[in-house]
């Protein structure tokens, strides 16, 4: 998974853990409720990880689809 990091104002202090998928969930809240965010994995087994832990994520609940063995569509499901 690619993330890229810059420099911007400084985060609030979260508690508890963060996932290490933190980003995704974050763009997430930021779509349209018709829109699909593209998810690409680097590797057979990252892509294992994300669609487990996008299907098992509680808050927000989200919607997945898959393509090959590299690609995952998210969407927040909204009610």
């Amino acid at each position: 998974m690619n993330i890229k990091e810059v420099d911007g104002e400084p985060s609030m202090s979260r508690r508890g853990r963060l996932s290490p998928f933190q980003p995704v969930y974050d763009r997430l809240a930021k779509l349209d409720d018709s829109k699909w965010l593209e998810v690409t994995a680097d590797s057979e087994e990252e892509f294992h990880k994300l669609l487990t832990s996008f299907r098992a994520h509680r808050n927000p609940k989200m919607r997945t689809r898959t393509k090959d063995n590299t690609v995952i569509f998210v969407q927040e499901r909204r009610q």
